[in-house]
């Protein structure tokens, strides 16, 4: 999962600061070719642990 979260920092220093959207980070990392079902339970993982927030619906940012 360390990979994923890494992704996720990178798409928020790409996006300058904005947060991303769930389903663009979803798609990069199934083209990374991690199983879509193994991202939906990290992001919910992260979510239930306090380490990402949905802002606005659809949308996420880790806490750092």
């Amino acid at each position: 999962m360390a990979l994923l979260w890494d992704m996720l920092k990178r798409m928020l220093k790409e996006n300058k600061g904005a947060d991303v959207k769930r389903d663009e980070y979803i798609a990069v990392a199934v083209e990374k070719g991690f199983d879509e079902s193994f991202v939906e339970k990290a992001l919910t993982a992260w979510y239930n642990e306090g380490r990402i927030v949905e802002p606005k619906p659809g949308y996420i940012r880790p806490i750092v």
